[in-house]
C-alpha cells in the first residue's frame, strides 16, 4: 500500500506499481530486430510463464497521495498493475516540461490494467490525464475529475469489457478511444470525442479475471456503449 505521500520532482516516474524485467517489452530499443509491438506481445506470455498472475502479481492499493512535478508519469505500470486500486490521488503538472518525447507520458500510464479500478482522483495540468494501454479489461474508470490537461483520457488498443462512469473531463481533448469493448456511462464531456480502430496491431485478451491469455485480435471498434452522458462544447480554453 502507497497511501498519505507526498511525491514530486522526480525525473521520470512518481510510483511504479511494476514490471517483470525479464519478459523483455524494452528489448526493442537494444536490439532494433523487431518493432515495440512484437516484443511487447511477446512479454505478455513470457511475463505468464514465469507467474505473472493473481496470486503473485498486483493489487497494489495507491491511495490519498499528492504526486506532482515529475518528468515522465505519477503513476506508471506495465504488467504488474493487475487488480489494484488507485483512488482519492491528486495528480498535477506531469510531463509539463516536455523533458521526455515517448510513449509513456501521463497521470496514469498503465499497461494490462486487468480488474484494475481508478477511482476518485483529480488529474490536472498533465500532458495526458490517464493512458491505459493493451489490455484494459475489466477496468473501471469512475468519479475522476480531470481538467487542463492537454487530453484527459486515452484508451488504446484494448478489447473490453471496460467501464468508464461517473467522470468529468474538462480539458479541449476529452476521449481518445482506440478500442472496443468499453462502456461510457453518466460522464461530463467538455472537449472533444475521438474514436478509431487499429487493425495492423491486434493485442491480446484474458479469460474473465484472470491474466490468462484468451486470445488476441485487431480492434475493428464500434463496440461501445455511450449511456446517459452530458456532451458539451466548450470555447477557448477549458473550464477551471
Amino acid at each position: 500500500m502507497i497511501e498519505d505521500c507526498d511525491i514530486h520532482d522526480a525525473k521520470c516516474s512518481a510510483i511504479s506499481l511494476g514490471k517483470e524485467n525479464s519478459s523483455g517489452a524494452n528489448w526493442a530499443a537494444e536490439r532494433l530486430d523487431k518493432p515495440g509491438y512484437q516484443y511487447q506481445l511477446e512479454a505478455v506470455f513470457a511475463a505468464r510463464r514465469v507467474g505473472w498472475s493473481k496470486e503473485l502479481i498486483g493489487s497494489h492499493v495507491v491511495r490519498r497521495n499528492h504526486i506532482h512535478d515529475c518528468g515522465q508519469t505519477g503513476i506508471v505500470g506495465h504488467l504488474g498493475c493487475v487488480f489494484s486500486v488507485i483512488e482519492d490521488n491528486h495528480i498535477h503538472h506531469i510531463a509539463t516540461k516536455r523533458e521526455f518525447y515517448g510513449y509513456e507520458i501521463a497521470g496514469i500510464k498503465l499497461h494490462a490494467a486487468i480488474d484494475t479500478v481508478l477511482r476518485h482522483n483529480l488529474i490536472e495540468d498533465c500532458t495526458l490525464g490517464t493512458w491505459l494501454d493493451w489490455q484494459a479489461q475489466g477496468t473501471r474508470v469512475m468519479r475522476n475529475v480531470y481538467r487542463r490537461n492537454t487530453r484527459d483520457l486515452f484508451i488504446e488498443v484494448s478489447h473490453g469489457p471496460y467501464l468508464v462512469d461517473h467522470n468529468v473531463f474538462a480539458s479541449p481533448v476529452s476521449l481518445e478511444g482506440h478500442s472496443q469493448g468499453g462502456a461510457y456511462v453518466n460522464n461530463l464531456l467538455l472537449g472533444v470525442v475521438a474514436n478509431q480502430p487499429i487493425i495492423e496491431r491486434p493485442t491480446p485478451y484474458h479469460l474473465p479475471h484472470s491474466t490468462q491469455v484468451a486470445g488476441y485480435a485487431a480492434i475493428r471498434g464500434g463496440d461501445d456503449r455511450y449511456i446517459a452522458n452530458l456532451f458539451l462544447s466548450i470555447v477557448g480554453e477549458a473550464a477551471s
